[in-house]
């Protein structure tokens, strides 16, 4: 009993540490039952494709910008039906447009970098 007279902090920084842990396991527990990792993996699957989808059209001869964005997000939205998630236009667009401007960043950071 003299122990815990003389270590109560300790004991309420462990009880703390354990009740923030039993919360964080169940907070993820209910992520997990809600789907939140399954739509976790399909964003990671939309990228994935939107990338191939975007080298496809940029394979294309005589596609301009517009009709290359147009090819891809027709193919997200036949790939989204297949797969189950919900289709998002506007989401998906911006998720392209901003993975080919970073692209567009990258090459001509390379090219500098050449010169």
């Amino acid at each position: 009993m003299e122990w815990l007279g003389e270590n109560w902090e300790f004991i309420c920084i462990c009880f703390g540490i354990l009740i923030n842990a039993l919360g964080v396991v169940y907070n993820v527990y209910r992520y997990v039952r809600a789907g939140g990792l399954r739509r976790a993996e399909g964003w990671q699957e939309l990228l994935d494709a939107s990338r191939k989808y975007a080298c496809e059209a940029e394979g294309i001869a005589g596609l301009n910008g517009g009709q290359k964005l147009e090819y891809v997000l027709t193919k997200l939205r036949e790939y989204t039906d297949l797969m189950g998630f919900d289709f998002d236009a506007e989401l998906l667009q911006g998720l392209v447009e901003g993975d080919v401007r970073f692209a567009n960043e990258l090459n001509a950071a390379k090219s500098e970098a050449k010169i």
